[in-house]
């Protein structure tokens, strides 16, 4: 029988069926990008991943209900091929034993990084005896590819051990090496401190950068001078290589890259950065000064609260109005800017305020986080309850002031996260 639309109650229930399935797909995709960027984003913190990945994990069992109709149109939306699509295949596709659609994901993962981190994620977040079986045959592989991502899915995993760093950092391609290099360093094998060594004298400069950044994480701070050299040769440094080398190296010489970089105008904005993972107090009414220019408004104000541990948002500008514009600086590239988003443009007069009124609290030559010197209940406060670019920050000087204590993974599922740190829920 024929509604007066002229389906039968099944087609009808189908045609319900597809578009549900379709929002599953929809949110799903834009969740796992929007979790990506959070995860080195300045405003959120472990609760807000937390929700997310209560959202994700949602509309992905809302596709496995589906079964072969959410498959279909997986790979329909696929022909966008956006990461966050890669990303609900793959998991799917692992969950529901379909070899065709995992592999197509594989392929996927050659056109740029963002989809190989989406094959990532879905090996870490599927059960554990799912992702075994295809982490081992993935790690037979001839394709370099396939084992790089099974380096880094064991080490979010928790499963980087000595047996397997041994193979990894054998391997004869370049990429499995440098990856193998910074988990052993992330999970302290000092061990394999000879091979990193060895591999810190290699004629490609990404896996000479890897293994320099390994040897710092493993106790040799004489190694981030090294670091920061190898991976600023062309007057830049990724902002994470650079606010490390300053975490990792002595005190003595990361105040004088400090000086260094704020002595050259196009490497202000790296002189910003340095003075936060730095951490001395000493730099404050330099980094407030530097919140009246409109181009570095943000990324000092956000410096100014790494160290101080001020609320930015209560002293953001009282003016609603966007900013005024500003002529960007040759040397300043478009990600410069974008790493900004998100954090409040700052008052200067309401930062001076405070820090006249606060300033006695603070020790020169003593390094702060987030208002606290740098010590482990400090790291682990915010662990648990700091923003992201915090919690980073508070990662690597935890996993400095513990030997033998591995790097905390802030990409984990939030709620290894949160088991990990004694959090409820």
């Amino acid at each position: 029988m024929h509604t007066a639309f002229g389906l039968t109650p099944q087609e009808a229930t189908q045609l319900v069926n597809r578009i549900t399935v379709g929002q599953h797909i929809d949110e799903a995709t834009f969740l796992w990008v929007q979790r990506s960027q959070a995860v080195s984003a300045p405003n959120f913190q472990l609760s807000h991943l937390h929700e997310i990945d209560r959202r994700l994990l949602a509309h992905l069992h809302g596709i496995l209900a589906s079964g072969s109709a959410g498959k279909l149109m997986l790979r329909s939306s696929l022909e966008a091929t956006q990461p966050g699509a890669v990303f609900v295949l793959a998991w799917t596709a692992l969950r529901l034993g379909d070899a065709d659609a995992f592999e197509h994901s594989l392929a996927l993962s050659n056109l740029s990084p963002e989809y190989t981190e989406a094959c990532i994620d879905a090996l870490v977040w599927v059960p554990h005896s799912i992702s075994s079986q295809i982490i081992d045959r993935l790690w037979r592989s001839q394709v370099a590819r396939h084992r790089a991502i099974v380096v880094e899915a064991r080490a979010r995993l928790g499963q980087f051990d000595q047996a397997f760093a041994q193979e990894a950092l054998a391997d004869v391609d370049a990429s499995i090496q440098s990856a193998a290099a910074v988990a052993c360093g992330e999970y302290k094998l000092r061990r394999f401190l000879p091979q990193i060594t060895q591999l810190s004298n290699s004629a490609e400069s990404y896996l000479r950068q890897q293994a320099l950044l390994a040897s710092s994480m493993l106790g040799e701070p004489d190694c981030a001078p090294a670091l920061w050299a190898c991976s600023n040769s062309d007057a830049r440094a990724p902002r994470k290589i650079l606010e490390q080398s300053v975490r990792l190296g002595r005190t003595t010489w990361a105040r004088g890259l400090v000086r260094d970089l704020a002595s050259v105008p196009h490497t202000q904005r790296q002189a910003i950065l340095a003075a936060a993972a730095l951490g001395d107090a000493a730099a404050v009414p330099w980094l407030i000064s530097l919140t009246e220019q409109p181009a570095l408004a943000q990324v000092a104000g956000e410096a100014v609260a790494m160290v101080t541990g001020v609320d930015l948002t209560a002293m953001a500008i009282d003016d609603d109005a966007a900013p005024e514009e500003f002529e960007q600086d040759e040397a300043l590239e478009v990600q410069d800017q974008s790493e900004d988003f998100g954090l409040p443009h700052p008052s200067t007069a309401k930062l001076h305020a405070w820090w006249t009124e606060n300033a006695a609290r603070f020790q020169s030559g003593q390094r702060y986080l987030s208002g606290r010197p740098i010590q482990h209940a400090a790291c682990l406060d915010l662990l648990k309850f700091g923003y992201q670019r915090q919690r980073a920050a508070a990662a690597v000087e935890f996993a400095r002031l513990n030997p033998d204590a591995p790097l905390f993974v802030l990409r984990a599922p939030a709620h290894i996260q949160r088991k990990r740190l004694g959090l409820c829920g």
